[in-house]
């Protein structure tokens, strides 16, 4: 329902205008990466130099996704830089890079931010990521390239066990399966027109019950987060992160 809502042309309409400003100021950047892979960011800094917000969207998401614009205005008027990464293949990036994005590409999202900050952040930034990208940003702070890098992370309903999450979006309401599932025919039929002679839309094969696709769960084992970090202390135990707090509400 959060999801839906957060759609809906009305909220939509109130953002796109408080978030005016960064928008003018947006500036589309391509980001160099290992082995040649490319990511994008939508940029957007002021005259003087400022702190460096990353913002890292949601899966099937993208830099103006109503919950990360919402918050990438705020950050930008209160005096931020503010970049906008987008995942592979998100964002009209499917020409970029002719493998297809999964959940497990955890290195070139590391090169991304240490590129962003260096270049716009005198090497150190604030990372935020939500849903999927609230997983994107838990990894990238534990990961040794980013220690001297990372200022702070927040992860706003991150996806921690890929597994019950799948299956939650299958044995959920039917509107909620669908919009995914529309917007992943999308994005499959992107990716083929950016590499017609490498892949064939019929080739892709969205499983019925996507809990129990095996190759989905290849895909997804390298993006849970193990052990009862649940359990009774709000301190998740996970490599690298020796205090990293977990705030519910």
């Amino acid at each position: 329902m959060q999801t839906v809502l957060s759609s809906s042309f009305l909220r939509r309409g109130r953002i796109v205008r408080s978030a005016s400003r960064i928008l003018v100021a947006s500036e589309r950047v391509l980001l160099p990466c290992r082995d040649g892979i490319r990511l994008t960011a939508d940029v957007s800094k002021h005259a003087a130099p400022a702190p460096l917000a990353i913002l890292i969207h949601g899966w099937l998401g993208d830099s103006v996704s109503s919950y990360l614009l919402s918050t990438a205005g705020h950050l930008f008027d209160q005096g931020y830089t503010v970049a906008r990464l987008h995942l592979r293949d998100h964002g009209g990036s499917e020409h970029l890079n002719e493998e297809m994005f999964h959940s497990a590409r955890i290195e070139e999202v590391v090169d991304a931010c240490n590129w962003l900050a260096r270049v716009y952040g005198q090497g150190r930034a604030a990372l935020i990521g939500y849903s999927l990208g609230g997983n994107f940003a838990l990894r990238a702070t534990g990961h040794p390239a980013l220690t001297a890098t990372l200022a702070a992370t927040i992860a706003i309903c991150p996806v921690i066990q890929p597994g019950p999450t799948m299956h939650a979006i299958d044995s959920g309401w039917f509107a909620y399966r669908h919009y995914f599932v529309r917007k992943w025919h999308r994005a499959l039929a992107a990716k083929q027109r950016a590499f017609p002679r490498v892949f064939a839309l019929d080739a892709f094969k969205i499983a019925r019950d996507e809990a129990s696709d095996p190759d989905l769960q290849l895909r997804m084992q390298g993006i849970a987060f193990q052990g009862a970090f649940f359990a009774a202390s709000p301190v998740m135990q996970q490599a690298g992160l020796d205090e990293a707090r977990l705030l519910t509400a």
